[in-house]
């Protein structure tokens, strides 16, 4: 798969309302957010807050602006391209340690500096599908 054109910068607000994201409360999240979320603030020993950005994003936008964000030089000095990238993130990884995420569709939480704050393995898991959009998450 060959990504012909990359954004040259892009933040998780600009993500957010170019793909008509909504905030809600929790409880009005779909299932496979909620679960995410959970796993996120459990883990980050934070409590869990009331209100959410959701939507869903293109693939080919959310792989550009992770490759394009300001924190993930290190990644472009490394890589030449985002397939090279990927190719090397998933090599090791089983599928079936991900199915839950296809079947509940968990959201990656988006992030200013490096493009997601969480959920790098569903976005490599999801381009490794062919998953055109990405649920995404934004942190209020």
């Amino acid at each position: 798969m060959r990504w012909v054109e990359l954004l040259q910068e892009s933040t998780s607000e600009t993500l957010f309302h170019k793909n008509d994201g909504k905030i809600t409360s929790f409880s009005d999240l779909p299932q496979g957010a909620k679960n995410a979320l959970m796993a996120y603030f459990e883990y980050e020993e934070e409590p869990l807050d009331e209100r959410f950005g959701y939507t869903l994003i293109p693939i080919k936008e959310l792989v550009a602006a992770c490759w394009n964000a300001p924190d993930n030089d290190d990644m472009r000095d490394y890589f030449p391209d985002w397939d090279t990238y990927h190719h090397s993130y998933w090599k090791g990884e089983r599928d079936a340690d991900y199915q839950n995420h296809l079947a509940e569709m968990w959201p990656v939480i988006l992030d200013d500096r490096e493009g997601i704050l969480d959920g790098w393995h569903r976005l490599h898991w999801y381009y490794r599908n062919q998953v055109d959009e990405v649920p995404a998450i934004l942190l209020v």
